[in-house]
């Protein structure tokens, strides 16, 4: 046995056994686990009787199972996340030793299994899109929501659960009926910035949008040592969902996205009835368009502090 081997060539299987589970010294309730049909997972014990997302489905490269162990008045039930691609299986240990690290931290059974189920969502989605690198906007879009999260959500007393950036919603951070959409505004594109849908900037409540213009500078911050930052001032439970939520967005720690960028430019605007927009029924038969605005002084009457944007949130 040498340090080199994956964890599932450190066991095998008895004869006639369908699949074998061996504990992850590290966490309580997590097990190694692969079967004879040469599939390798890990699995996490199901506290009483709750039920994972889509039980048995399949994904590219990873199934999902639950399965019982035992019977009887206590029956002790695993949620398994599968690989069956063997060229994957070096990838799939480096996404479950991430998840061990963060399940080791978590005492409660019922958050260590939801925090399991959550992450193995994240990874059939990296692995339908595939591990491809985050563009150069990419990066930006996502260091000026993450500069957003970390200058004024977490401070504003928000969760991580309330960025809804990663989860394919119109807005990026939402709660208490309010919502604020985070935009990177273009520096050649004379202040332009793009609104990818006629619902982002219509809201059944206030909403506001907060632009940003980042250089390559120095003396900023690079996407890598801000996911750190933030990493470091989270709970277990949300460093989970934090992590859950950038593996979804196709975010791993890359020497690529060491370049430090920093703020040049940052306003919020209050997205009120008369706020120039494309909404649906703002053109009669229009029912899909990405845009573009340009914020030229035409739009000061809707600038407002991000004060005043805080205060919105706490009445």
């Amino acid at each position: 046995m040498t340090s080199s081997q994956l964890p599932w060539e450190q066991f095998g299987l008895e004869a006639g056994e369908l699949m074998a589970a061996v504990a992850v010294p590290e966490c309580t309730g997590l097990k190694w686990v692969k079967t004879a049909d040469t599939r390798v997972g890990i699995a996490i014990d199901l506290p009483g009787d709750m039920s994972p997302f889509d039980p048995g489905r399949a994904y590219q490269n990873l199934e999902f199972e639950v399965l019982a162990l035992s019977e009887g008045a206590n029956p002790l039930k695993i949620f398994c996340v599968f690989c069956v691609d063997s060229s994957y299986f070096e990838i799939f240990e480096d996404l479950c030793r991430s998840l061990i690290k963060v399940l080791k931290d978590i005492d409660d059974p019922i958050s260590k299994a939801k925090t399991t189920v959550t992450r193995a969502k994240a990874w059939s989605e990296l692995f339908r899109s595939g591990r491809r690198e985050l563009s150069r906007e990419q990066v930006m879009g996502l260091i000026c929501e993450l500069n957003f999260l970390k200058d004024h959500w977490k401070p504003m007393g928000r969760g991580i659960s309330t960025w809804y950036g990663p989860d394919d919603k119109s807005q990026d951070f939402i709660d208490d009926g309010a919502a604020v959409a985070v935009e990177i505004k273009h520096q050649s594109k004379e202040g332009a910035i793009s609104i990818s849908s006629l619902y982002q900037l219509d809201f059944d409540g206030a909403l506001f949008l907060v632009t940003m213009q980042l250089e390559e500078h120095a003396e900023g911050i690079s996407l890598n040592a801000l996911v750190e930052e933030i990493s470091c001032d989270l709970n277990p439970e949300e460093l989970a969902d934090f992590e859950s939520k950038l593996i979804r967005l196709g975010y791993e720690a890359r020497s690529t996205y060491d370049a430090p960028f920093r703020t040049t430019d940052k306003k919020c605007l209050a997205v009120k009835a008369d706020f120039p927009r494309l909404v649906v029924g703002s053109v009669t038969g229009l029912i899909r368009a990405n845009y573009k605005l340009q914020l030229d002084d035409s739009f000061d009457p809707y600038i407002i502090s991000i004060a005043d944007m805080e205060v919105a949130f706490e009445r």
